[in-house]
């Protein structure tokens, strides 16, 4: 189809892609067909599948498509998708993950009708109306949206405002490691009014293939060193958001409360999160790992040895980091696990 676009569009959905080719095709097609207000960009991984054959044959002024020459890892991907946003708000989306339109009317009215900084949609929500939950002040921004290492599908950003920050850097793994939108979301959240919308939306693809069987995951395995819910890789992020935050322009009280609360987050990450993925047979299968030791001494060994030898959590942080870690394994010990 060849349409004239809303100039600018009002919501860019940027995928990044990798070998999704026949699926993919299905999504942007229906996304197009939704509303003349959204436009979809595709940044294709150096897909070795017939995605640049099924993409290229989509004529719309709302559509764009890139293919990268080489495959630039997933951290570089998903910036360069979020940098050819035209729309007033740019929201990610992974290839494997779905959009159910039901709703696209209140989105687009909301998008539409009120400006904010960034904010996301509830993954996999089952509210049976949609809600808004609305932050203004960047106090309560922060606690909200900063450093959550979530899953970037649902994540939408203000495209000018996004545009205005360092994205080179964010496309940087060793600056930003496996999740680029954390730093952008935090930035822009101390700028306030941010939202969460709760709403059937965005959903999570299936690990499980149609035919039956485990599917793998193009994106994080063992392989590849980028296993973000292992503890050491939990703690080698943390590293990362703390640097960050120690450069951001804000006062003390506010980045020793968002260090806290990030300590606390990690840590709950590293040990409760990452006993209750490893226990899911199905789920390592996806990201092709071997059985993990969840022995709990073992854990808080591993995050004793990485905070002793770090370089970005020093003095008052490291004590507050030891402090914290000793009330989390206490926990853990007291349920036994």
């Amino acid at each position: 189809m060849t349409d004239a676009p809303h100039c600018p569009p009002l919501l860019s959905v940027c995928i990044a892609s990798y070998n999704r080719g026949r699926e993919l095709a299905e999504k942007v097609t229906a996304l197009l067909a939704a509303s003349p207000d959204i436009e979809v960009v595709v940044s294709d991984n150096a897909s070795t599948d017939d995605t640049d054959a099924l993409l290229s044959a989509i004529a719309s002024d709302r559509f764009r498509y890139s293919r990268n020459p080489e495959n630039l890892g997933p951290t570089a991907n998903y910036v360069k998708a979020l940098a050819a946003a035209r729309g007033k708000y740019a929201m990610f989306m992974c290839d494997k993950d779905f959009v159910n339109l039901r709703h696209q009317d209140f989105i687009l009215s909301t998008l539409r009708s009120e400006t904010f900084s960034m904010g996301y949609f509830v993954l996999d929500s089952t509210a049976a109306d949609p809600a808004i939950r609305r932050f203004k002040a960047p106090s309560a921004c922060l606690d909200a949206f900063a450093y959550l290492s979530k899953h970037p599908t649902g994540y939408f950003f203000n495209t000018p405002m996004m545009m205005r920050l360092d994205l080179a850097r964010c496309a940087d793994v060793s600056a930003v490691g496996v999740f680029p939108f954390e730093f952008i979301a935090t930035e822009l959240a101390l700028k306030g009014n941010c939202a969460i919308l709760d709403l059937p939306f965005v959903t999570t693809g299936s690990i499980y293939k149609q035919g039956g069987g485990i599917s793998s995951s193009n994106t994080y395995s063992s392989a590849n060193k980028n296993l973000f819910f292992a503890p050491a890789c939990r703690f080698e992020q943390y590293e990362r958001y703390v640097r960050h935050l120690k450069s951001l322009k804000m006062n003390g009280l506010s980045r020793l409360r968002c260090f806290a609360k990030l300590t606390r987050r990690t840590l709950v990450q590293a040990t409760a999160e990452f006993k209750a993925l490893a226990a899911n047979k199905d789920l390592m299968a996806y990201y092709k790992v071997s059985p993990q030791d969840c022995e709990t001494g073992k854990i808080e060994a591993t995050l004793t040895a990485l905070l002793e030898n770090s370089d970005a959590v020093t003095g008052f942080y490291r004590w507050l980091f030891r402090r914290e870690l000793k009330k989390r394994m206490k926990k853990e010990r007291r349920r036994g696990r």
